[in-house]
């Protein structure tokens, strides 16, 4: 099988052949479908309306998405914040099927020279370790710490 195809009949994809689109609600099938995978694989779920509900709010509130496409296919999208003084990283996914050959890495700089102006400082929040590792290795460093408490469980009848 060719680097990056799925199967046979799909082309293996040249991250130089994948357009970087701007995409907004219409998108939000795509979207709600790869984030539905990444969170099957890492053994998590959510209902594909919340997350399409999840991902809707943020467009409405002024976050962007970008597409990564390939043929007729997305393989990936960012959706970030410009907030003036950086630019958050919200969500960033590559298919599931095309992780751990360079893809990610590739575009993700593709997506920091052509959608963001020069020297722009980024900022995310990674807590999943597969996570912490592509980032670190992307040049991110650590520039917080984030905390929670969850309210007790009650036990189950």
């Amino acid at each position: 099988m060719a680097l990056n195809a799925l199967n046979e009949d799909e082309p293996a994809v040249d991250p130089r052949d994948v357009a970087l689109l701007p995409a907004g609600r219409e998108a939000l099938p795509v979207l709600v479908e790869l984030y539905n995978q990444m969170l099957a694989a890492h053994g998590d779920s959510m209902a594909a309306d919340a997350i399409c509900e999840k991902l809707g709010k943020g467009l409405d509130a002024g976050q962007r998405a970008t597409l990564f496409r390939h043929a007729r296919r997305t393989v990936g999208f960012v959706v970030w914040a410009d907030l003036g003084d950086h630019v958050f990283i919200r969500n960033f996914l590559i298919d599931e099927d095309l992780r751990r050959q360079g893809l990610g890495r590739t575009l993700f700089e593709r997506f920091r020279t052509e959608c963001l102006a020069p020297g722009t400082p980024l900022r995310l929040e990674a807590s999943a370790d597969h996570a912490l590792r592509f980032w670190e290795a992307m040049g991110f460093a650590a520039w917080s710490t984030g905390m929670r408490l969850d309210p007790p469980q009650e036990p189950a009848r």
